[in-house]
């Protein structure tokens, strides 16, 4: 019995040093980053990284402040991000509005294959919070923009 705990230990320890140097490894790069849009990747890769801690929410907002007011993949990538965050610590209604102009940066680019994929986001956030008629509203209107752009896999 002290083996399998000595043994479960251990490994906890191993993967939470692993963790440490891939935090280390990319905040180092974001210190040498000077391109916006790898800055914001690096953003959302250490914010996955720290889960739902608050170190995870300020790389949210930086990567947020960085794109502030532009119209660009950087800024969708930071709109999903914080859209990531807040629904993994279930605020749910910051997450949406995080996801609603994720989607409004969507139409400005004509990107339909990500603009499909808001909606469908957003229709599962309404169904993790159990608001149900909200939830269809969006898995259709992502039906319907796949369709529009013969987006949909068959």
């Amino acid at each position: 019995m002290r083996i399998l705990f000595l043994s479960i230990f251990i490994a906890i320890q191993f993967l939470s040093f692993g963790q440490i140097q891939k935090i280390d490894s990319l905040e180092h790069l974001l210190s040498q980053e000077v391109e916006e849009e790898k800055k914001v990747i690096l953003m959302d890769e250490l914010t996955d990284l720290y889960g739902e801690t608050k170190e995870a929410e300020l790389y949210v907002k930086s990567a947020l402040g960085l794109t502030k007011s532009k119209v660009n993949n950087s800024r969708s990538v930071a709109l999903n991000n914080a859209f990531d965050y807040y629904l993994l610590i279930h605020e749910y209604i910051l997450a949406n509005e995080f996801k609603r102009k994720e989607i409004n940066v969507h139409l400005q680019l004509n990107n339909f294959q990500e603009l499909g994929s808001c909606f469908y986001d957003l229709g599962n956030s309404f169904n993790k919070s159990y608001q149900l008629d909200s939830a269809i509203v969006n898995f259709k209107k992502a039906r319907e923009v796949f369709k529009k752009n013969s987006l949909w896999e068959k």
